[in-house]
């Protein structure tokens, strides 16, 4: 075996460690498996609360020579991941969601995009979505649910981790809500989750959503609004709002424990009231929240004119 064509995946700890720091403080495991020393997660604080999945138990480290890569493929759970990239350089390319994906993955397999490349691989690379270099220090956000491939082009080794996340962004959450179908253009040939872990999937992200709704539920913004502080508590209620239309999304869906779906319509009733009544009643973050979606729309505007 030619060692440049070695990539080690997903390496980790054989025993758990304790967490790093900010992990246990802001409920996440207190345990983890992880070879990074600092998560993303852990970063962001508690803000990273707001997410129907994060993992940093079990993150996987991958390392490369020149000309070494992951083969094109769909991720088993159609989640995002958070990338951290150390060490040399890396091409990463993605393709559009759904029937695209699955062409990509029953026409190519785990085609490796090395040079020389064929005539089918160039036609591959037209329909893709993105195609981006990856450089030393850069920290970027992909979708592991949509099919993509990578490649190291430099001399040295390339070094990268990868944090598995679950949004409440209503697009990733729909995306989500297609894992382990069977049929429908999205739907794939192989690589798809076995039944019985899909279902333990579902189980542990509703039983997430109904923790996260009970206690968003109760939760009262902060008092940095008094004193003129209030864009930080205005986005916590902006996610609260976005996790009673998840919350309200999920609870319909088939994949949802219906043992729990009641009770998380009647906890997303609640976020509603209670994140209207926390914007009414007070001034100041009822004019930030307006700010913030003026913002909001002015880039969105900007960005689809370029």
């Amino acid at each position: 075996v030619d060692p440049c064509c070695i990539y080690a995946c997903e390496m980790r700890r054989l025993r758990e460690r304790e967490a790093n720091e900010g992990a246990a403080a802001n409920g996440f495991d207190s345990r983890t498996k992880s070879l990074s020393l600092r998560h993303v997660r852990d970063r962001i604080g508690s803000l990273a609360r707001f997410t129907l999945y994060w993992n940093c138990y079990d993150d996987g480290l991958f390392v490369g020579d020149r000309g070494s890569g992951k083969g094109l493929h769909v991720d088993q759970v159609l989640w995002s991941n958070i990338g951290k990239h150390w060490r040399g350089h890396k091409l990463l390319a993605t393709w559009p969601a759904g029937e695209v994906s699955a062409r990509m993955v029953a026409e190519m397999g785990d085609r490796h995009f090395c040079a020389p490349l064929g005539p089918q691989q160039k036609q591959a690379l037209e329909l893709a979505s993105k195609v981006v270099l990856l450089r030393p220090g850069d920290v970027f956000l992909c979708s592991g649910g949509v099919a993509h491939t990578t490649l190291s082009v430099s001399i040295e080794l390339t070094v990268t981790a990868y944090e598995s996340v679950a949004t409440l962004n209503l697009r990733h959450v729909q995306h989500l809500l297609c894992t382990g179908a069977t049929c429908g253009p999205g739907a794939l040939d192989r690589g798809v989750m076995e039944c019985d872990d899909l279902k333990d999937l579902w189980r542990d992200i509703s039983q997430r959503l109904f923790s996260l709704l009970r206690s968003e539920t109760c939760a009262k913004v902060g008092p940095l609004v008094a004193i003129g502080v209030p864009s930080l508590f205005a986005l916590e209620v902006e996610l609260r709002q976005l996790l009673a239309k998840c919350g309200r999304l999920l609870a319909s869906s088939k994949a949802m424990l219906t043992s729990i779906a009641g009770q998380i319509l009647t906890l997303v009733a609640k976020l509603d009231s209670a994140c209207l009544m926390q914007s009414e009643s007070n001034p100041q973050l009822r004019d930030a929240l307006h700010h913030e979606r003026e913002d909001r729309s002015m880039l969105e505007v900007k960005r689809r004119c370029t």
